[in-house]
């Protein structure tokens, strides 16, 4: 195999082991909700999305509430207000 070849696929090898702890972080969360409504169907949800595809895709998913992750920060706000007032 040529060098290049070698170092792309060293390159390559590194960033998947760098990023595998972030992609599959989210999994197992996913895979409890999933478990929990499979067991009690009227189970509701809320989840905060960052973008148009998360919020698309959660809502195919059968999440009941998904707010964008501003909408919730703003939600965060509002409730610390209330309860210094």
């Amino acid at each position: 195999m040529p060098a290049e070849a070698t170092s792309l696929v060293v390159a390559g090898a590194i960033m998947f082991i760098a990023l595998n702890p972030l992609l599959f972080s989210g999994v197992e969360p996913v895979r409890r909700w999933v478990l929990a409504r499979q067991l009690n169907p009227g189970l509701r949800c809320a989840v905060v999305a960052h973008t148009e595809e998360e919020v698309q895709w959660l809502g195919e998913a059968g999440v009941n509430e998904v707010l964008r992750s501003q909408q919730a920060l703003a939600l965060v706000q509002a409730l610390a207000r209330v309860v210094a007032a």
